[in-house]
């Protein structure tokens, strides 16, 4: 068993399974092997890899100039001593990418399960953790829900510069959820001058992305403001339409050479209907769910003396989740829907202070201090829910990264946790790199890390015996890796190896009848996570760029400490994928990417007794194809590019969350607009 396998009071899946909760469709078998699909894919694309022309950018990057998640100081990415990727949003939205969770495909170690379509439920496994196990933050400001959950469905690309994702334990510098990792998203700034864009993209069932934009900046005010809608009318001809517009600014002051104000605001309103029983059938033509979330913050950097930094970010977010499930006078028979919706308001405040010190030669010493408050109201049929819970903690951490000589790059760093419901936590990180040839690059790292309970678990959420007294979670984690370059760096290839112990974990188990309850969330799982990440990147001529990832995972869990080890729920033995972008002439570019997902363990839920059953599902491959054309301006200082896109080539039958279907061919057309007067 996985933790947390329940099935809600209404006894509906709703479309919104948490990773942990289970639900199923019917079984599509898999005719061609995934690598296969890969290879064709490339070999699409290669076969027009003829010659030259201008160059496009790579929406991944081992070379960008700075990388700042991985130590909250500016690093070069090369030096980072944890595993890290990063992400480019204009690459991805050229090549039709529209949502995080699909940009998220592409990292080593990440398995992305959505319900089905567009706007479902769609949760992150990292290297094998919980769902809850990663920290997302947007321009410093955490979003998780309380306790780390987060629903990747709505998280769009909509004025996303970058996105940066670190794989490994860092509650040393983020504290509780950031398990197995942290990604934090980078809104765009304004640069230089005034410049706007519009993109639009329509394809089949109804999709349709717009997003408009416009920004700049100048010797004291920088701006840029945005906003996007998409839609899509589902996969289902009942009751499957999607709807999310946000919108997103930043405002950037110079108000002195020392000083730097980011003021930076994100609000998204989606809603997500879904048909689907819990166990898959589309049969519920009214029951819906929206998500509303605002998130903003204030980050001041202040450059006190050349080789002292002081940076402070003050942030909140907020989010209204409702779900609705009316008597659905359609169907003949039972129906288990509810009178009355239910609804959560969750909301965190943050604050933190650092200081960096770069007194010791070629080091920075890092200094800080965080407060964080969280609440969630609940509200609906059953009065046993607690209507208002809410906990603070407020941390302090150090961390010392530098170089010892030219070859060997180091961090090492602590953190001491108070929190409220919890007392006293900890976390230590130490990482180490070095170059042990001019193209050979050894790294190595090993940390703690531990997550605090969701409210629910805690409180029971009216279906389980409140249990106040449920303790964290706790990781411990090691890597090593190498990284090997060709070619002055246009071929490198790395391996790396983890290993994560988790301990403490949260199920949803058993207990004798108490209270009217016959089951609790208690501190008894175990789990372990190991496996290898293998990561290849290549310029080729023509300008030509490649790049592969392929993950081998063994995770296995004990739902006691004596307990037999059984495979954890729906992460995958093996993932991968594939970007191959393929210049044709100065105006044509070409791009392909495929990610294949291999079999994994899962629980398919049945109408009738006995309800559920242990499956496995088969492996399956997404393949990507599409392209950009850059037409010659009819206007001074005006880029007009057509866009094309086809999701699902091949056609794939797959089943992503056993019960539910998934989306098939589709095929889009658009265009961008770019003004610079």
């Amino acid at each position: 068993m996985t933790r947390r396998l329940v099935r809600r009071r209404s006894c509906r899946f709703d479309s919104r399974p948490d990773a942990d909760d289970r639900a199923s469709p019917p079984h599509f078998p898999i005719q061609v092997n995934g690598l296969v699909r890969i290879l064709l894919s490339v070999l699409s694309l290669a076969a027009v890899a003829s010659v030259a022309p201008a160059q496009q950018p790579s929406d991944t990057t081992r070379l960008a100039p700075v990388l700042i998640t991985a130590s909250r100081t500016s690093t070069v990415l090369n030096a980072a001593t944890t595993a890290t990727t990063v992400l480019q949003g204009d690459a991805l939205r050229a090549r039709g990418i529209a949502t995080v969770g699909d940009a998220l495909r592409q990292v080593p170690g990440a398995t992305l399960a959505q319900t089905s379509g567009p706007g479902s439920q769609t949760s992150l496994f990292l290297r094998g953790g919980e769902t809850d196990y990663v920290q997302v933050m947007i321009d410093g400001v955490t979003v998780n829900e309380p306790g780390g959950a987060l629903n990747f469905a709505n998280l769009s690309l909509d004025a996303v510069e970058r996105i940066e994702i670190v794989r490994g334990p860092t509650s040393v510098l983020y504290g509780a959820n950031a398990v197995t990792g942290v990604i934090q998203i980078f809104t765009r700034a304004g640069a230089g001058r005034t410049e706007a864009e519009v993109r639009a993209r329509a394809g089949q069932r109804g999709l349709l992305d717009v997003e408009a934009s416009a920004g700049g900046d100048g010797r004291r005010v920088g701006y840029w403001v945005g906003g996007g809608h998409h839609a899509f009318d589902g996969i289902y001809d009942l009751n499957n339409d999607t709807r999310n517009t946000t919108a997103t600014g930043r405002l950037r002051l110079k108000p002195s050479s020392p000083v730097i104000v980011d003021v930076t605001g994100r609000y998204a309103d989606a809603r997500f209907d879904y048909p689907t029983e819990y166990y898959g059938a589309p049969l519920d033509s009214n029951s819906y769910s929206t998500e509303r979330r605002l998130s903003g913050g204030v980050n001041v950097v202040y450059a006190i003396r050349p080789a002292i930094d002081l940076r402070l970010v003050a942030g909140t977010s907020r989010l209204q989740n409702i779900t609705n499930d009316p008597v659905d006078d359609r169907i003949a028979g039972f129906d288990d829907g509810s009178p009355m919706p239910f609804e959560s308001r969750s909301l965190r405040r943050n604050a933190d202070a650092q200081l960096d010190l770069r007194i010791i030669p070629d080091a920075t010493l890092t200094l800080g201090g965080e407060y964080d408050w969280q609440r969630l109201e609940t509200g609906g049929e059953d009065t046993r829910t607690d209507p208002l819970l809410d906990r603070w903690s407020r941390g302090a951490f150090a961390q010392l990264l530098g170089n010892l000589g030219s070859r060997l790059a180091y961090t090492m760093g602590g953190r001491l946790e108070d929190n409220e419901r919890y007392g006293t936590l900890n976390s230590v990180r130490i990482g180490a790199g070095m170059a042990v040839a001019p193209l050979t690059t050894l790294r190595a790292s090993a940390g703690t890390a531990f997550k605090e309970p969701q409210f629910v678990e805690i409180t029971g959420a009216g279906f389980a015996l409140p249990n106040p007294t449920l303790r964290p979670e706790r990781s411990r984690s090691w890597e090593v890796g190498v990284e090997q370059r060709f070619a002055t760096d246009a071929v490198a290839l790395a391996v790396t190896y983890f290993d994560q112990a988790f301990t403490q974990m949260i199920i949803y188990a058993p207990i004798p009848a108490t209270g009217g309850f016959s089951a609790q969330y208690i501190n008894a799982q175990s789990a372990n996570s190991r496996g290898w990440e293998l990561e290849a990147r290549a310029s080729l001529p023509g300008k030509v760029t490649a790049r592969a990832n392929y993950t081998l995972l063994d995770a296995d869990v004990r739902a006691t400490a004596s307990g037999a080890a059984t495979p954890l729920l729906r992460r995958a033995s093996r993932t991968g994928s594939l970007v191959l972008s393929v210049p044709v002439t100065s105006r044509l570019l070409l791009t392909s990417d495929a990610s294949h997902v291999g079999p994994r363990p899962d629980i398919r839920f049945l109408p009738a007794d006995p309800f559920s059953q242990d499956v496995e599902l088969p492996p399956y491959t997404l393949i990507g194809i599409g392209g950009t054309y850059s037409i010659p301006p009819l206007v001074k200082r005006t880029e007009l590019e057509l866009l094309a896109r086809v999701d699902n080539l091949a056609d794939e039958r797959y089943e992503a969350v056993a019960g539910f279907a998934t989306p098939r061919r589709t095929a889009s057309i658009g265009m961008r607009i770019r003004l610079r007067p």
